[in-house]
């Protein structure tokens, strides 16, 4: 008896360190959701974002522009298709990017009524010596701000990370899994 019930708990204990380990660890705290989100149009389960992207100051970001929208598109089951707009007028997400002085940030998202708006800081990345793979990552970021999600501090292995860089534009679990909660 006493080795049926050794036995038993030997079972017991592997088997539930065995789920333990087999969960996913992603928490809430990996994501932090924004009171926005994006509008589903149509029939399908797709959000159809359009961007349009316009260089104000003396960098040309718009190849990194379309690699941070593909990053966003192209994870697993993601919602989106975020597609280049034509026009201004026709684009929900506005992206400008200009020397707007010695500021605090390399990128910021506003959202208005009708439009997201995202400016990225040329002045930054010229004056702090940064390359174009990491203001994609910056604009992935700031986009991440548009589809709904906010910075987070209590984690550093996500795209929505507060501070600092990483050296990828592409979405992280936690990302996903905050875009998946909120869409």
């Amino acid at each position: 008896m006493k080795n049926k019930v050794s036995i038993f708990c030997l079972v017991f204990v592997l088997l539930s360190v065995t789920i333990v380990f087999a969960v996913d660890h992603t928490t809430d705290d990996h994501y932090t959701l924004l009171p926005i989100s994006w509008k589903y149009e149509g029939v399908d389960a797709t959000l159809h974002v359009s961007y349009f992207y316009q260089k104000n100051g003396s960098y040309n970001f718009g190849y990194r522009v379309s690699q941070a929208a593909d990053a966003w598109n192209d994870y697993t089951d993601s919602p989106f298709d975020m597609h280049k707009a034509s026009s201004r007028d026709d684009a929900d997400l506005y992206i400008d990017s200009d020397d707007y002085g010695n500021t605090s940030w390399l990128g910021i998202c506003y959202w208005i009524k009708t439009h997201r708006d995202i400016k990225i800081n040329d002045y930054k990345f010229k004056e702090d010596n940064y390359s174009y793979s990491q203001f994609e990552e910056v604009i992935a970021h700031e986009m991440g701000h548009a589809h709904g999600l906010s910075d987070i501090s209590s984690c550093d292995d996500e795209l929505m990370r507060g501070k600092g860089l990483k050296g990828s534009s592409s979405p992280y679990k936690g990302d996903i899994a905050g875009i998946n909660n909120k869409y």
